[in-house]
């Protein structure tokens, strides 16, 4: 489950600010077509389903987010592109604040800039820990 913040933006400057968390790193491709959107997953193409559900209105401390169980699930292997298609490459950054953390900060970017920026939750939002969480990478961002 994902929480997106409502009215906070990032510098680009976020590397320096993490430096002491632990950082991943990897490459998402999407290609978007008139036939759907796929993913590239390990040298093989799936066609992705989307998950819709409405996201809750959360409140932490002086933030409000928007709390997205929305997702998309890789759905069938295909073998053929789609003739017209266009490809996205996204750099997706994951900060941890320890290993086995409940919350992890997600920054996205193409082109060098920063397209979004959210915290990935592995248990329900309601646990303890996890508004602490949140509010030291806030901390560390500057921005709380």
């Amino acid at each position: 489950m994902k929480l997106y913040l409502k009215n906070v933006n990032i510098s680009n400057n976020y590397d320096e600010l993490l430096c002491d968390y632990s950082c991943n790193k990897k490459t998402k491709t999407i290609l978007y077509s008139v036939k759907g959107i796929f993913e590239l997953h390990q040298d093989n193409m799936y066609i992705l389903k989307s998950c819709d559900v409405t996201p809750d209105i959360v409140k932490i401390d002086k933030f409000t987010g928007l709390l997205d169980k929305s997702h998309f699930v890789r759905d069938e292997l295909w073998y053929q592109l789609p003739c017209e298609h266009f490809i996205e490459e996204t750099n997706i950054f994951t900060y941890k604040l320890r290993d086995n953390g409940l919350v992890e900060l997600i920054i996205e970017e193409k082109n060098n800039k920063i397209k979004d920026f959210y915290f990935k939750m592995k248990e329900k939002f309601d646990v303890l820990g996890i508004e602490e969480d949140i509010l030291t990478f806030l901390s560390a961002l500057k921005l709380y």
